[in-house]
């Protein structure tokens, strides 16, 4: 059974499971860097999750400022090239 949560209800949900399936040897190197930082496997893999998700928000959001940044650019030179053109009739 697959549940489904709305975003609210994610942040009251405790705690689900996921299974994945990786390489052998990037398990041993991510136990291992867990083991070093002092966390658990699962304390550390979420945090590489979370830090992740954050990076991600983040230059998406800078992303989309950049090119609405550079529409604002264009279209004020399209309003240019149409006001000069007004101008020559």
């Amino acid at each position: 059974m697959i549940k489904c949560y709305k975003i609210d209800d994610m942040d009251n949900e405790k705690r689900t499971q996921l299974n994945i399936n990786i390489n052998a040897k990037l398990l041993k190197s991510l136990k291992l860097k867990s083991i070093i930082e002092d966390k658990t496997l699962s304390e550390y893999i979420v945090n590489i999750l979370e830090s992740h998700e954050n990076d991600n928000h983040s230059s998406n959001s800078s992303s989309y400022e950049d090119k609405l940044i550079d529409l604002e650019s264009r279209i004020a030179e399209v309003e240019e090239v149409i006001n000069r053109k007004k101008l020559t009739l």
